[in-house]
């Protein structure tokens, strides 16, 4: 028997040659790109590098969570701006879960009122841009929240034109328990998580039994951890309110206006999720007597979420990178500060960099976490 002749895959290598060519001619834009920008700085004589970030930035920011003033570094304020950025893509992505859930479930509904004035809502929230929209929440939260001295504290919470107002942990106790406490229930949460997923476990022990005694000792640990702290809470104080922990009024209409928009786009991705679960599911768990409750929560949802979750992911990557629309009304976010910095200190190169490292980088954490998630609760083919 002859063997046969070796002879190249023409399809193979025509395909090789191709990505190589689109790589030599991405590196050459590149190449060029720097040239070009190290000529143009070279001429205007500037200087070049990372090492302005240890420099006095010069400059206020009206909100940080943490210690900053003017006489601080380059790279703390922009640590502040990335933590601002943080703080409120977090709020806003829980809020606008819980948002796109009810109005999911209510475009679902089977009241007809509900369902067209959820739909109108929607559609009107989805095709307004979300720049407008933020420019009408920070006027909304200027205008009509009350003035300081008309506020009236409504469970602990204070809302006024300055900015909302919400108790705070004033100072944690000497003890040992302040700090022991938070670690044992954090040991605790592992050992639950181990028991529910362990077959062995289950086994020995009724899931509903584990989940009663982890409550039980999640209660105990919260109870006897508030008797360590000292919780201060916001107090009308003639002009001004003392006490608690507060966001202002730019970071209250951007946190307002990401979640409503962000909010009306989940609440579709949910909806066309329930949708494509066989209606013959629905029917099974309706005979065998679940309550609507039990029938979206164990049969429908489970099912949706794999659909429910590659467009949802979108939505908060969308929702990430859209707290740099907070700079339009004020919000010292990333993007804020690193323009003040570029302006100051006329490293705009570097500036540049820093802002889409910080943004690739919140980006894929979300990708990751999402994909996570996905991964561990996708059902198993065999």
């Amino acid at each position: 028997m002859n063997a046969l002749p070796l002879s190249p895959n023409p399809g193979r290598w025509r395909s090789v040659l191709i990505q190589l060519g689109v790589l030599a001619v991405l590196a050459l834009m590149v190449s060029v790109a720097l040239r070009v920008a190290m000529g143009k700085i070279g001429a205007q004589q500037t200087a070049t590098g990372f090492g302005f970030l240890g420099t006095t930035s010069g400059f206020d920011i009206s909100e940080s969570f943490i210690a900053y003033d003017a006489t601080m570094s380059y790279g703390r304020a922009i640590l502040s701006g990335l933590l601002n950025t943080l703080v409120a893509a977090l709020i806003a992505g829980v809020l606008a879960t819980i948002i796109g859930l009810a109005v999911g479930l209510a475009r679902l509904s089977s009241n007809f009122m509900l369902r067209n004035v959820m739909l109108a809502i929607s559609e009107l929230i989805r095709n307004v841009p979300l720049l407008l929209q933020l420019i009408v929440w920070y006027a909304l939260v200027i205008n009509l929240f009350p003035a300081t001295r008309e506020a009236e504290p409504t469970l602990g919470v204070i809302v006024t034109n300055r900015g909302v107002f919400f108790p705070s942990i004033a100072e944690v106790g000497k003890s040992q328990l302040s700090w022991i406490l938070p670690v044992a229930w954090i040991i605790l949460c592992c050992g639950y998580i181990v028991a529910m997923r362990s077959p062995k476990f289950a086994d020995r022990a009724p899931h509903a039994a584990i989940r009663a005694v982890f409550w039980a000792l999640t209660l105990g640990l919260l109870v006897c951890w508030i008797g360590v702290v000292q919780i201060t809470r916001p107090a009308l104080d003639g002009f001004n309110i003392q006490g608690g922990v507060s966001i202002s009024p730019e970071m209250t209409a951007l946190v307002l206006g990401l979640a409503i928009y962000s909010g009306a786009f989940i609440g579709e991705v949910i909806r066309s999720g329930i949708l494509s679960v066989p209606r013959g599911q629905v029917e099974a768990a309706y005979a065998i007597g679940l309550s609507p409750y039990h029938r979206m929560r164990r049969v429908v949802l489970p099912q949706a979420l794999r659909l429910i979750l590659p467009p949802l992911s979108n939505v908060y990557l969308s929702l990430a990178k859209s707290t740099s629309l907070g700079v339009a009304i004020g919000f010292p976010d990333l993007s804020s500060v690193i323009g003040t910095t570029i302006n100051q200190s006329g490293q705009a190169i570097e500036g540049v960099l820093i802002q889409v490292a910080a943004y690739l980088a919140i980006s894929l954490l979300v990708w990751g976490a999402v994909a996570l998630y996905d991964r561990r609760t996708k059902y198993v083919v065999r």
